[in-house]
């Protein structure tokens, strides 16, 4: 693994950035008329472009923030046997939240995995798992904390779902960070929790049948 410098302030900077932005912090600078939809795909293309500088920095130790080819088959393993054990909670999920299975139709999984992987999934664990956990490691924390911080970053994210009123939510998504971490930690490679996350967030529309306005 390529030697990384044990501090780099520019590197960090970018790192906040992205942080208040996936924080959605940056939505107050948008104009007020846009909708929610282009709203969200701003922030989402400001996290990509963010995301871009920051691994730019980093260019040719990206290993640090487990982005290798090493292990990647046993972490393509580890989230797909994620995936087969989170089928029965998204099922519950969707019989606790909406009080029945509603079947995604076949024609809208493409899309739903897609949007899963790009707009959430990729992002977010480049960021989380990624970054913030590589740059932690490179800091020279214990592996508890990298895990707890990391994923107390991750719940702040979704701190939404509490203020709607909306604690299921909210408790799986919180519970998914330390998975994730762990999972990266015990792998170096970041692809196991990209694929899990992916899979996470795409079975549950499936069982909710797409229905975003429940989440």
């Amino acid at each position: 693994m390529p030697r990384a410098r044990a501090f780099a302030p520019s590197s960090l900077a970018l790192q906040g950035l992205l942080l208040l932005a996936f924080w959605g912090l940056p939505a107050a600078l948008l104009p007020a008329g846009l909708g929610p939809g282009p709203r969200y795909l701003a922030l989402v293309l400001l996290r990509y472009l963010l995301l871009g500088a920051a691994l730019a920095r980093e260019r040719g130790r990206w290993p640090v923030f487990y982005l290798t080819r090493e292990n990647l088959r046993p972490a393509l393993t580890d989230g797909l046997v994620f995936a087969l054990a989170f089928v029965p909670v998204a099922w519950a999920y969707a019989r606790l939240t909406l009080g029945g299975v509603y079947w995604l139709p076949p024609g809208e999984l493409p899309a739903t995995l897609a949007a899963a992987l790009l707009l959430a999934a990729l992002p977010e664990e480049l960021a989380y798992r990624g970054l913030f956990l590589g740059t932690l490691t490179r800091l020279g924390a214990p592996a508890w904390a990298q895990v707890a911080v990391t994923s107390a970053l991750f719940a702040a994210q979704h701190v939404r779902y509490l203020l709607r009123g909306d604690p299921l939510t909210f408790t799986l998504v919180a519970a998914f960070g330390p998975v994730a971490a762990a999972m990266t930690l015990r792998r170096k490679n970041l692809a196991g929790a990209v694929l899990a996350h992916a899979a996470m967030n795409t079975l549950i529309f499936v069982f909710i049948g797409g229905r975003v306005s429940s989440l």
